[in-house]
């Protein structure tokens, strides 16, 4: 049929020409919409590890405070010249008691720094062969009892009391199993190098359970099904979702540990899709902290599945559509 009217020819073309624009306008906002959602998920994800970030760092250094005030408390009474054992120990007792959120108050003490007398006290009861001021105090059997340190001049064993002194300044010790109260506990320690007139005469510090801190971020889950870790400066898993993993390093090959790797060394948040060791594709984000405000960094690690994301964009997509 061939169209002789002009104001018919006129409207066709315009109907014509308006459904075009408006399939073209459509998909352009499509896009737009999509675009959009993938924007607030990528921000919604980073808040949630922004905020598991803000928390862990707040219980950290919460602790790590409480092992700078003993170096600087047992400080200032050694050169006052206080050097009862008994005054530091009611100190460490008190402390910890005060400090119901850490496993232990200790403090390692070079030979004869604190009183001269570890002679005397070799093998006497609470003291260890060699008579060292190094308690141990520590509530790992329910109540506050005083304990003796253990492998505190062996290297990697008693890296919470060697490091401090060797690197001069506050360490947050890389988490491992420690005996405490006849329980093997994951744990990290903050210590902080002792000086009296200005050289180093100890190590003080406290350790602080890991399982509360996993419990704690474990209870975070990003878009519900997504997933938050806590991975230290070597990579080992401080909070896991695999149980049997917490504690352990974790493998290079492991796109966690390359994540977290890469956000600890840049010092700045890294993203990036990988696929887990389910199979599925998962969208990555990590945040480096430095771990009780020291300069050693561990990272908050948060993982969404892709096709919660997917899913997200398109169910935003479909009212449009439809």
């Amino acid at each position: 049929m061939r169209i002789k009217s002009l104001p018919v020819k006129v409207s066709l073309f315009a109907g014509i020409a308006l459904a075009a624009v408006f399939a073209v306008g459509m998909t352009v906002l499509v896009q737009r919409v999509g675009t959009t959602v993938e924007s607030q998920t990528l921000k919604l994800q980073d808040e949630t590890t922004s905020n598991v970030s803000a928390e862990v760092s707040s219980r950290l250094q919460a602790a790590a405070r409480i092992a700078q005030n003993i170096a600087s408390t047992m400080s200032g009474l050694r050169e006052s010249g206080v050097t009862d054992r008994a005054a530091y120990d009611a100190l460490l007792e008190k402390l910890l008691a005060d400090s119901p959120a850490i496993l232990a108050t200790w403090s390692a003490w070079q030979p004869n720094a604190l009183d001269g007398r570890d002679a005397e006290f070799a093998g006497q009861s609470p003291w260890d062969a060699t008579g060292r001021y190094v308690p141990y105090w520590n509530r790992g059997s329910g109540k506050i009892i005083e304990e003796m340190l253990a492998d505190y001049d062996t290297p990697g064993p008693g890296d919470y009391a060697l490091l401090p002194k060797n690197l001069d300044r506050a360490v947050a010790i890389e988490p491992y199993p420690y005996m405490v109260a006849g329980q093997n506990l994951l744990i990290t320690s903050f210590g902080v190098p002792i000086k009296v007139d200005g050289k180093y005469a100890g190590t003080a510090g406290i350790d602080l359970a890991l399982a509360d801190v996993n419990q704690v971020v474990s209870a975070f889950h990003p878009f519900d099904t997504g997933r938050v870790m806590l991975i230290s400066g070597t990579g080992i898993a401080v909070s896991h979702p695999d149980p049997a993993v917490i504690g352990q390093k974790l493998p290079d090959s492991d796109p966690i540990a390359a994540i977290a790797k890469q956000a600890i060394a840049s010092g700045n948040r890294a993203q990036g899709e990988a696929t887990g060791a389910d199979g599925a594709v998962w969208r990555f984000m990590a945040a480096p902290i430095n771990a009780g405000g020291t300069e050693d960094k561990w990272a908050v690690v948060s993982m969404v599945p892709a096709a919660t994301l997917s899913a997200a964009v398109n169910e935003a997509r479909g009212p449009i559509v439809a």
